[in-house]
């Protein structure tokens, strides 16, 4: 597979957004040490995000080509998924439209992905810039904004998961993943839906499979937090979201982690106790100060989405064991096929505007 960089910017309804990621990715110092392109996925907008990105590129010259194609199906994971299977590059990146990359963000984490061949993926570091005045609260929540340290997903040694906002993957590990037998359980963004476990869900496959995640505080980027992002309410929402994603994920989790309570996951009842202790224990003590209200919306929420995969948790867990044992073998799934990845439909290829 070639190697360079695809970066895929995911959109819906993006016009007012564009130019300021645009302009910072159109100033990347990598003239002359690899190929990259830029890819638009039009997630189903209803503005002008399509002809916008591409008069804005235009109008700041930018020195790599710009496509735009178009996903009908709504949802962050299938405008990804688009993306991926049209990237011309090995080294693919995930830069959100209200990220704004330093200019030696693509040549850092083409250095990084060429010398360690094994990282499937690769994080970087975001840095909040706030439309409006900064919360008092945000220090103290930032990671459910994807910014900062990625440190707090790393177990003896291991980074577990990373965010998707200026995240890379290699192309290659992804389709021998979802050669394995991966299929998503989770999906990130959908209309006003907040769940963004998609990513999460992406790198605990790549290292059940065996692959590594890295990241990196070289790689900064700006994460543009619009000012109904910055309300209580939202982060509210935001908790509510994690809760529901919450069994799945922490089904994953217990495929990684060497803690052994997480290995009687396998049974549901075991999961719905435990789940249920701790919500007995957050309302007494909530991990942060101040965010009773906050855990609580998180424990229902989560005790809601584990009642409602009950009937299908031991399939559900079964698959992923499933998934790794293929992995381990490198048993291509029977069930897979490659070209069927994503939704795309023949009438939806590439679209230079």
């Amino acid at each position: 597979m070639t190697k360079g960089v695809s970066v895929i910017i995911c959109c819906y309804n993006s016009e007012k957004r564009l130019d300021a990621t645009l302009k910072a990715l159109s100033g990347q110092d990598c003239a002359g040490n690899f190929q990259w392109e830029v890819i638009i996925v039009d997630n189903a907008s209803t503005d002008t995000t399509s002809m916008t990105a591409v008069e804005t590129w235009q109008k700041y010259k930018a020195p790599a080509p710009l496509r735009v194609i178009i996903e009908t199906k709504p949802g962050l994971t299938h405008a990804r998924k688009a993306g991926i299977l049209l990237a011309k590059y090995d080294y693919v990146l995930f830069c959100d439209d209200d990220n704004w990359l330093n200019r030696d963000y693509l040549r850092i984490g083409f250095q990084i992905l060429n010398k360690y061949p094994l990282v499937a993926a690769l994080g970087g570091t975001g840095i909040p810039v706030f439309e409006s005045e900064k919360p008092y609260w945000f220090d103290t929540f930032k990671e459910a904004y994807a910014v900062g340290s990625q440190s707090l997903t790393v177990e003896n040694g291991r980074q577990l998961s990373l965010y998707g906002a200026g995240m890379f993957i290699r192309k290659s590990h992804y389709f021998k993943v979802v050669g394995y037998g991966f299929q998503e359980m989770l999906n990130d963004r959908t209309g006003n839906s907040l769940s963004s476990s998609g990513d999460t869900e992406l790198t605990n496959a790549f290292t059940i499979a065996g692959y590594e995640l890295m990241s990196s505080d070289e790689l900064i980027f700006k994460h543009y937090l619009t000012a109904n992002r910055l309300q209580r309410k939202y982060l509210e929402r935001l908790f509510s979201a994690f809760g529901s994603d919450g069994p799945l994920r922490n089904v994953y989790y217990s495929f990684q982690t060497d803690k052994k309570i997480f290995h009687l996951f396998e049974f549901w009842i075991i999961h719905a106790l435990v789940a249920i202790l701790r919500l007995l224990k957050y309302f007494v003590k909530p991990p942060k100060k101040n965010a009773r209200s906050l855990y609580f919306k998180w424990n229902i929420s989560y005790l809601k989405s584990l009642l409602r995969i009950a009937g299908r948790y031991s399939a559900i867990y079964k698959s992923i064991k499933q998934f790794r044992r293929n992995a381990q073998l490198k048993i291509h799934s029977p069930k897979v096929n490659l070209h069927q990845i994503s939704d795309i439909s023949t009438q939806n290829n590439p679209v230079m505007l």
